[in-house]
């Protein structure tokens, strides 16, 4: 198990060649984690995305946390399949996205949001507050 409690991330950097795409990184990269816990940290001034959950995770937890000055997403859940064949299981599944407050994202990205999630499944999105 993976426990980040009342970190700060500042990473600043601003590499702008991913044009209308998902960067496959962040400043916390969750990749074949079971039971991760991001919790109570500020992202400040990260030049890419906050979180990503890629690929294989199962019931991570992104919980009362900032993301502030963002430079693309703040938190994002994304995973593969073969084709249309998602039984292999690359993807995130049961994950919980609480209470996090997510605000000026997209500094340097042009399609970004507070949480993205793209072949993900199962997620609990609660009282997130994304201004």
């Amino acid at each position: 198990n993976l426990v980040c409690q009342q970190l700060r991330f500042v990473v600043p950097y601003a590499d702008r060649l991913w044009d209308r795409s998902l960067r496959p990184t962040g400043a916390v990269i969750l990749e074949g984690t079971s039971n991760a816990l991001i919790s109570h940290c500020t992202f400040n001034g990260v030049g890419g995305n906050g979180v990503m959950i890629y690929l294989y995770n199962r019931a991570a937890t992104v919980s009362d946390s900032e993301f502030v000055w963002v430079g693309e997403s703040g938190i994002v859940s994304v995973g593969t399949t073969e084709r249309i064949d998602g039984t292999k299981g690359d993807q995130p599944r049961g994950n919980q996205i609480l209470r996090n407050l997510i605000h000026e994202v997209g500094i340097f990205g042009k399609q970004t949001a507070g949480y993205v999630q793209a072949m993900s499944c199962q997620t609990t999105l609660k009282y997130n507050v994304r201004t």
